[in-house]
Formats: structure tokens, sequence, C-alpha cells
């Protein structure tokens, strides 16, 4: 089973649903409702709608485990 990406929201799009939106210059964006197509169509930019998945990893919504691996600026205490 084949999903694709939400254009606009970085969701994921099951077979049989979104819509296909082609531009003047072939290039193909897909959308899994009118709600994405709406603000792509508008030209909104998704890293500052806060639903997105852009906007989410820009601010790190979501993380469960923070690990100092990826931020290695961040020490964790630990009283002896």
């Amino acid at each position: 089973m084949r999903t694709y990406d939400d254009s606009f929201s970085g969701q994921k799009i099951y077979p049989g649903k979104g819509k296909l939106y082609v531009r003047g210059d072939s290039k193909i964006f897909r959308f899994q409702n009118g709600k994405s197509e709406s603000l792509f169509l508008q030209r909104k930019n998704p890293r500052r709608i806060a639903w997105t998945v852009l906007f989410r990893r820009q601010h790190r919504k979501g993380i469960s485990e923070v690990s100092t691996a990826n931020f290695p600026w961040i020490e964790i205490c630990i009283p002896v």
C-alpha cells in the first residue's frame, strides 16, 4: 500500500483519499483535504500554521523523550 505525503501539511495520504493538483509547469502537489489545498493556494507558509508537521518539528512539539545526543547543550544533572 503506497502512501503519499500532503504537500502542505506533511500528513500521510492513504489510497483513495485526497486530491491531486497539477500546476501549469507540470509540478504535482497532493493534498489530504480542502483545508490544506486552500491554504496552499493562498500561498500561506506551513511553518506558521500550528497544526502542520513542519510547525510541530520546528517548535519541537510531540517529542516525548529528550536525549542529550540531539541537544548537546542540555546537561542532565544526577544528584549523588
